[in-house]
């Protein structure tokens, strides 16, 4: 890459292999030709990266909440670039070109108050059902935090999400399915935040379930 040493004869853009832009308040120009062969390497971080979008690509507005105020956010990370460094490479896994998710290990919230314990999640006529322990006895479980709620839908790249739910106190959630014919596996995660909306709970990964509509 090198200055562009003349700024009154400077065109912007793209000129066959080099392109002239603003970086850093000086106009540069630079080699952008594709190359000829991508290494196995480069290949392995698009796929993981590509994996890593359609995992929280359904969940942008749940990590709006459940991110916002991570003791891991960095001043010049967007919630979303959190995200991701939270689940690449920790929940990706295997090798180009077989590279998939293990959901057990994602990540969709980072806090310090206690997590849901005793959890168990559940299918019956359409309706997914969480349930936990408000275990109040625990130093900073609160009664009045509210649940937070994620079904993924991998096949089909779509998620649903509760962002205001019941009471840590109420002890139980449910969502109803849209209608569907036919059969999804879902993965399933819980989290708390608070009443005042400041402070969350690490997620907690609450199993799979199978959909069969036939």
């Amino acid at each position: 890459m090198g200055k562009a040493l003349n700024p009154n004869m400077i065109v912007p853009g793209r000129r066959g292999d080099y392109v002239t832009y603003q970086r850093l308040g000086q106009w540069v120009t630079r080699f952008a030709g594709k190359p000829e062969r991508r290494t196995n390497g480069q290949l392995a971080n698009e796929m993981s990266m590509a994996v890593t979008n359609t995992l929280l690509s359904p969940l942008k507005d749940f990590i709006k909440i459940s991110l916002k105020n991570s003791p891991k956010k960095k001043k010049t990370w967007s919630l979303y670039n959190l995200a991701v460094s939270l689940n690449k490479p920790g929940a990706i896994t295997g090798r180009f070109p077989e590279i998939e998710v293990d959901y057990s290990k994602a990540i969709f919230a980072v806090g310090v108050i206690p997590v849901p314990v005793n959890h168990q999640v559940s299918i019956a006529d359409s309706v997914v059902s969480f349930t936990w322990e408000a275990d109040l006895q625990t130093a900073g479980c609160d009664p009045t935090d509210q649940v937070m709620c994620i079904i993924l839908f991998p096949e089909i790249s779509q998620g649903m999400t509760v962002l205001h739910g019941a009471l840590r106190a109420e002890e139980k959630q449910s969502i109803v399915l849209p209608t569907f014919t036919g059969k999804l596996h879902m993965e399933t995660y819980l989290c708390f935040i608070s009443g005042d909306r400041e402070s969350v709970s690490n997620s907690v990964y609450t199993g799979q379930l199978v959909w069969d509509k036939q």
